[in-house]
């Protein structure tokens, strides 16, 4: 089961303040886990142990595999004079 941890608490009208709270983890690690920064996470057990706990509030199961975050939206490539211009 693929989950994506923004979308169930957003469904189920909870903010990040409020798992935060809830949980004891800090902030900026749910924001991380919501979108795939896993690099911004603590190394070592913390990082399952947030997961796990993190999946658990949300009425989860905890061995639910972690959707990808949505890849960034493309920009356009310039048009007009200034794509043209040479470096």
């Amino acid at each position: 089961m693929r989950v994506d941890l923004r979308t169930e608490r957003e469904r189920r009208g909870l903010s990040l303040a409020q798992v935060a709270a809830s949980c004891r983890i800090p902030q900026r690690y749910l924001e991380a886990l919501e979108s795939g920064r896993r690099e911004d996470l603590p190394k070592g057990p913390f990082l399952d142990a947030y997961q796990r706990q993190y999946l658990a509030y949300l009425g989860l199961p905890a061995d639910a595999e972690l959707a990808p975050p949505p890849a960034a939206p493309s920009r356009p490539a310039p048009v007009g004079p200034a794509a043209t211009r040479p470096p």
